[in-house]
This record gives C-alpha cells, sequence and structure tokens, in this order.
C-alpha cells in the first residue's frame, strides 16, 4: 500500500504487527497489534488464542480507510488472528461493553476506554480511523467494533 508498510517483530513476550508511514516526517498515528506468546520462556513462538490480543493505538492523526483494511487484511491473513468473529449488531448512540473486567464505551462511530481519559478512537466510515491520545483495546472489542461500523453503513 503506497505510503504504509507494516513492520512486524517479536517483543519480549509477544509478537507485534505495527502499521507505519513511510513518510519520515509523519508524526501519527501509530498503530500496533500485539499478539501474546503462549509461552514466553521457549525456544519457539506459540501464539495465544486471538482473545488475547490487544490493539494498540496512539499518537493523535488519522489512517485512510482502506489503508486499515489493507493492514487488517494482511495481519489476520498470517492466521494467528483470523479465529475471532461474532455478532456484529449496528452501533447503538452510546453503549458500555464488558470485555475481561474492563468497560469500553462505544458510541456511533468511537470507542474508547471507559477510564474518564479521553483517549479514544473514531472512525469516518469509508474514510478514515482517527485516533485521540494512547488506547490499548483488545483485539475482540476493536474487531467487533470494525464490524459494527460496517454493519451501520451498509445499512439500508
Amino acid at each position: 500500500m503506497p505510503g504504509y508498510r507494516i513492520v512486524f517483530g517479536f517483543l519480549t513476550d509477544a509478537v507485534a504487527y505495527e502499521l507505519r508511514s513511510t513518510d519520515p516526517a509523519a508524526d501519527g498515528p501509530y498503530l500496533d497489534i500485539q499478539l501474546p506468546d503462549a509461552t514466553p520462556s521457549g525456544e519457539h513462538f506459540t501464539a495465544m488464542d486471538p482473545q488475547h490480543a490487544e490493539v494498540h493505538a496512539r499518537a493523535d492523526g488519522s489512517v485512510p480507510w482502506p489503508v486499515l483494511y489493507w493492514f487488517l487484511g494482511k495481519v489476520m491473513s498470517i492466521g494467528d488472528l483470523s479465529g475471532l468473529r461474532g455478532p456484529a449488531q449496528p452501533l447503538p448512540a452510546r453503549q458500555v461493553w464488558i470485555h475481561d473486567g474492563r468497560r469500553y464505551t462505544v458510541g456511533s462511530y468511537t470507542l474508547s476506554e471507559d477510564d474518564g481519559g479521553g483517549n479514544s478512537i473514531e472512525v469516518v466510515p469509508g474514510e478514515s480511523l482517527t485516533v485521540h491520545g494512547t488506547c490499548w483495546i483488545p483485539w475482540p472489542v476493536f474487531r467487533r467494533f470494525l464490524e459494527a461500523v460496517e454493519r451501520s453503513r451498509s445499512k439500508p
């Protein structure tokens, strides 16, 4: 995808897939997906189930919608994150989702940790994903949110 690349790397206890701009002057946003290692002290990486992965979004800025879906398609085609699909309902005006005891506020096209910090992800369907601050969002919550956005877009 012109203007962007995917950087793959191993961390101490996870593998990370990061979307980066190829423009050295770009200051964000940065979007990466980290999948924990089920055996961090082992010799080989063993991916945990996708429900343990997290999306790390940081630095104010926007990612074009086609670039976001190119990135997600590439990462999911690797196989480590392809196992999750759940029911995605059209997004309500405001709702709280709970995942592993953490709360997330979901609006028509916004997703944020329900911690009062003001960090959020906002989408303009078909155009862009914008990051405000820094968010750690579990992969199942992030994916459910994007699927619900897509479903809302396709409603007659």
